[in-house]
């Protein structure tokens, strides 16, 4: 197998729409970015390098910032190396709110097996969050509807099926999936309601 040198990590970098991160929790701060976080957040490193020292407390809701603490204090008392994940929102510089996906890991430990940094993985997923709140509305709104109204029900089940269309194959992953396709298995409940009403009535 191929090492992984510095050249060629970079290059994963550079064509990643993944942000990696380290933390150093003897430090109690952030110690690596491969850049994306700047980017999408308008910081510079050492901006969320101080933000670090406090789970990000000022970046993120306070409801935000103690599950990401809880999500690392999970990993510091694991028996064995597990990933957890999380969904946080977090504030840019221009003062607006992104959600966010992370994944993190026990990077290393010292000679008694106490975890000392921890990897993270996290990528913007703002827009699939907007979708997913649009569609949760409008699944909503349809299953308001009673079953005998047919073109009522044909209407918004065009506005769910719209938002569905929005949705790109790199969207799909983890908890939101399970959620999303849980809004889309209620749709096609309701629209075979609908077809068995049409047939009845025929």
């Amino acid at each position: 197998m191929t090492a992984i040198t510095p050249k060629i990590w970079n290059a994963i970098v550079d064509i990643s729409p993944v942000q990696f991160g380290v933390y150093d929790l003897e430090q109690q701060m952030q110690i690596y970015s491969s850049g994306l976080a700047e980017k999408v957040l308008g910081y510079s490193f050492e901006e969320l390098q101080e933000f670090s020292h406090d789970f990000y407390k000022e970046l993120m809701p306070e409801e935000d910032s103690g599950k990401l603490e809880n999500n690392l204090n999970q990993l510091l008392h694991a028996e064995e190396d597990i990933m957890v994940e999380g969904i946080y929102r977090v504030l840019d510089k221009q003062n607006k709110m992104l959600w966010v996906r992370s994944n993190h890991r026990v990077l290393e430990r010292d000679q008694d097996g106490k975890p000392t940094k921890i990897i993270s993985s996290s990528e913007d997923i703002s827009e699939l969050k907007e979708l997913e709140q649009q569609l949760e509305v409008e699944v909503g709104k349809l299953y308001a509807i009673p079953s005998e109204n047919i073109e009522e029900l044909k209407v918004q089940l065009n506005a769910v099926n719209n938002i569905m269309c929005q949705f790109k194959e790199n969207h799909f992953s983890s908890e939101m999936d399970r959620r999303l396709w849980n809004y889309m298995h209620h749709s096609v409940r309701k629209m075979n309601e609908v077809m068995e009403g049409i047939d009845l009535k025929k």
